[in-house]
């Protein structure tokens, strides 16, 4: 086992295009600038779970996106030139390799462990109830290992099926009084 922390950074590509719909543009191009920061500021080691949508972070002319890439290209660098645990992994939500049995794996590895985590990335439901950080960071706890969930992960609404049927009635209903020409 090593001794320090390890970042363990879940489907950082859905903190683009993914964080963009669902929290606006304004909104996740902050919540990728807390990302950045906490990216730029850890000395610890690091295992990015790569997502579907990698390709996302770094895409040149989407400046919060480029520097979302760039931040997580010098956050493993910065790691493999000081000899920490530095993995980048493929790790997915919806087909297999799914991200709670990827970190699983790695951790099974005494190589690969630290002497706590710090899981952040996509996403971690409002409630708590559920996303693929609060899994990661899941998995890690019944390994019996300490962790915690960044304050920087990304938060999303919870939305039943009810409540979106209701913001559609909303906006289906806000204009019923209005004319048209």
């Amino acid at each position: 086992m090593n001794r320090y922390p390890i970042l363990v950074v879940v489907h950082p590509g859905a903190a683009c295009g993914s964080a963009d719909f669902v929290l606006g543009s304004w909104d996740a191009a902050d919540a990728r600038d807390n990302l950045i920061r906490e990216a730029n500021k850890w000395e610890g080691g690091v295992i990015v779970l790569q997502d579907s949508a990698m390709h996302e972070t770094g895409q040149a002319g989407l400046e919060s996106w480029e520097r979302w890439g760039d931040a997580l290209k010098a956050l493993v660098s910065r790691a493999k030139a000081s000899g920490l645990v530095a993995i980048e992994q493929p790790a997915y939500n919806e087909t297999p390799p799914h991200h709670d049995e990827v970190i699983r794996a790695l951790l099974a590895n005494p190589k690969n462990r630290g002497t706590n985590y710090v899981v952040t990335g996509a996403w971690v439901f409002s409630d708590e109830s559920g996303g693929c950080v609060l899994d990661v960071y899941s998995a890690i706890i019944r390994l019996g290992y300490k962790a915690e969930i960044s304050e920087d992960a990304l938060r999303d609404n919870v939305w039943t099926d009810d409540d979106e049927h209701e913001r559609f009635e909303l906006v289906d209903t806000q204009y019923d009084d209005e004319t048209y020409d």
